[in-house]
């Protein structure tokens, strides 16, 4: 039985079908090593279906297992779709479409899978799925949608292509020669197009993300340039808080911004108090059917307001301490105020908290009037970041202006002091997944050296970043605010360690002279996968202990400091870990510590102390080894400062 049907099979015309699979696995999988595997997942998938239903079809040659298989495929472009829009929640319609289906497949094959007017019917239910689907992706713009430029670039050919192969098998049913010999083959080319369409839009969001991230940085920088200005030629807060609003609706495209100030009230309680508008800002807040009439009485009457906290959508911004983007308002109670065709309207709203050291300064928020335009996540990191540096701006204003009325000698030590406070994290994250420790303090007066910790992709990954700036005081502060920037900026949208060393040294170089360059290393770690990837720029080496092998590993790679060489690249190694490895990094302050004798700590010992002290926590450890680094100098002056950071892998 079984040799009678292989040879009925490579006796029909029906190989051909085969050859086209596997001629599209090779395309594919090319396409795959050149290009990258994220994006190929979908088509996998795919390609399993079909070899998977080609297969089936010689032992079981019914009509049901290619309307299966093409149901099977729908859900996979279904998946694809809700990926792309941002959506989570499972397709109810569509997903009562195929119970019918199903229903309908199971009856077929146990009752009626000899009458080909039932298996036709199979067909117009592959159809009713694609059309339900073509009414999904239609409704996408670029206004609604995160990633609309991929949906509309590809629907077309996998909405219509679909719809002409299953009605040649409504017309012709699916037993005919020519149907497999032809017809299916050219629906496998259908998905090859759609890669095609998939990866040419791919690859230009690879490059508008590229340029949007060397736009940002750019204006980033502007921004910085500007505000540095503000405060050397001594301007009033007022006056940069209105060079900071201008700086970040014009970023964003908005229509108008707004700054308020906390501020307390005759009777203590906090309030909102208008300190600097831009443009035309309709705030969220009552106004009388006058006011409402004219733009400057709305401005006026605006800026004369005083909003208490937590009362309305900017109170409650202040308030909790979030941000808060409602990219339409039309649905929104908390701006019904808006929601009229007059001069209060409001088609999209962001405000974010301005915050330093826990503490709310104020709210920086922007407004689109316009209907046809609603802000983007871009635009809402866009504004957090401005909110992010106007937030140290204003702190580090605050202590410059104290320190001038005070008349202190050393008030340039003390503002870099306390810059640096506020880009050090103010609490290590706490993730299941690995330890976290880190130790730092300068030798003299401020510090050069500067680490941080960022959790990305919701936790399941973790960023570490260490540098040593050369020089001290406010210039080597200002360098290590614009590597946080940058930093905080890309760390989430850029995944390879080596392009963001790249983008910060970009970003550094030609911007400050040559003798405030910074040496650095920076890594993920994957919680999922237990895999580190490492970029080093001159920095030491990356520590790591193997207490399974019990091996002390170091790893590194080229490249210059950062801001020596604005075309410098930067390698990249991936490294896989498992759990009870502990990874160290550090500065010269460490390794290099110094006894009285003039002999230095060593890398070596922190290899040993290290090793000793494994099987601890992180915070253990690194304690552990401060104290054998007190005991190694025995009191003698340090001239270096001291950075140390550990993470120990946990299941």
């Amino acid at each position: 039985m079984l040799i009678d049907q292989l040879t009925q099979f490579f006796t029909s015309p029906m190989w051909t079908k085969f050859i086209v699979l596997i001629f599209l696995v090779v395309l594919v999988t090319f396409q795959e090593k050149n290009k990258g595997a994220q994006k190929y997942r979908m088509f996998h998938r795919i390609l399993f279906v079909l070899v998977l239903r080609d297969a089936v079809y010689i032992f079981l040659p019914l009509a049901t297992v290619i309307i299966l298989s093409d149901a099977l495929v729908f859900w996979i472009y279904m998946a694809w779709f809700r990926q792309m829009k941002g959506s989570l929640r499972e397709d109810r319609v569509a997903a009562v479409l195929s119970g019918f289906g199903a229903a309908f497949l199971i009856a077929n094959t146990v009752f009626w899978f000899a009458d080909p007017a039932w298996s036709r019917l199979g067909a117009v239910a592959i159809i009713a799925h694609y059309l339900y689907l073509a009414a999904r992706t239609y409704a996408v713009s670029e206004f609604n949608t995160r990633r609309a430029e991929i949906i509309l670039e590809t629907r077309r050919v996998m909405l219509i292509l679909p719809i002409i192969v299953n009605s040649f098998f409504l017309l012709f049913d699916y037993t005919p020669v020519f149907v497999h010999f032809l017809i299916i083959p050219f629906s496998y080319f259908m998905h090859y197009a759609l890669l095609m369409r998939f990866q040419d839009r791919w690859e230009i969001e690879v490059k508008e993300q590229i340029d949007f991230l060397q736009n940002d940085i750019s204006t980033i920088l502007d921004f910085m340039k500007s505000i540095g200005q503000a405060i050397s030629a001594r301007m009033d807060m007022d006056e940069i808080l209105e060079t900071v609003v201008r700086s970040a609706s014009q970023n964003t495209n908005a229509d108008g911004g707004a700054i308020l100030l906390v501020e307390e009230d005759d009777q203590g309680r906090p309030v909102l108090a208008p300190k600097a508008t831009y443009g035309v800002y309709c705030p969220p807040v009552p106004m009388s059917d006058v006011v409402k009439t004219k733009l400057d009485a709305i401005r006026r009457n605006f800026e004369s307001m005083r909003i208490p906290l937590p009362e309305t959508v900017l109170g409650e911004c202040a308030d909790t301490k979030q941000p808060i983007f409602i990219r339409e308002t039309s649905g929104d109670e908390r701006m019904k105020y808006n929601h009229s065709e007059d001069a209060m309207y409001v088609s999209s709203f962001i405000a974010v908290p301005i915050v330093s050291d826990d503490k709310v300064l104020g709210v920086i928020s922007i407004v689109m009037r316009r209907n046809d335009r609603l802000f983007s996540e871009q635009d809402f990191d866009h504004l957090n970041t401005f909110a992010e540096y106007t937030a140290i701006t204003m702190n580090n204003l605050f202590t410059y202006l104290a320190l001038l009325e005070k008349q202190q000698l050393d008030r340039e030590v003390n503002i870099a002091a306390d810059i640096q406070t506020n880009l050090l994290p103010n609490k290590i994250p706490q993730l299941p997944q690995l330890g976290l420790a880190a130790y730092s303090v300068a030798a003299k007066g401020v510090s050069g050296d500067y680490y941080d910790m960022l959790p990305l992709k919701r936790g399941k990954k973790m960023a570490l970043l260490m540098c040593d700036v050369a020089g001290k005081g406010v210039p080597a502060a200002m360098v290590m605010v614009i590597i946080r920037t940058i930093v905080h900026l890309i760390a989430g949208a850029e995944g390879k360690t080596s392009r963001v060393l790249r983008w910060i040294n970009r970003g550094i170089a030609g911007q400050v002279s040559i003798e405030r360059y910074a040496t650095m290393c920076y890594l993920t770690y994957d919680t999922e996968n237990y895999e580190v990837e490492y970029s080093n720029a001159a920095h030491h080496p990356l520590l790591i202990y193997r207490p399974n092998e019990d091996r002390i590993d170091t790893y590194d790679t080229p490249g210059l400091p950062i801001g020596l060489d604005k075309k410098t690249e930067y390698g990249e190694i991936t490294i896989k870990v498992q759990p009870g490895d502990v990874m160290c990094l550090y500065t010269d302050g460490i390794n290099e510590a110094m006894n009285a004798a003039g002999e230095q700590f060593s890398s070596e010992s922190i290899a040993e102390s290290i090793k000793r002290n494994a099987a601890r926590s992180a915070d253990e450890i690194l304690q552990l080894l401060m104290e054998e680094i007190e005991t190694f100098v025995a009191g003698a002056p340090q001239h270096d400062d001291q950075t140390l950071m550990i993470m120990k892998i946990q299941k």
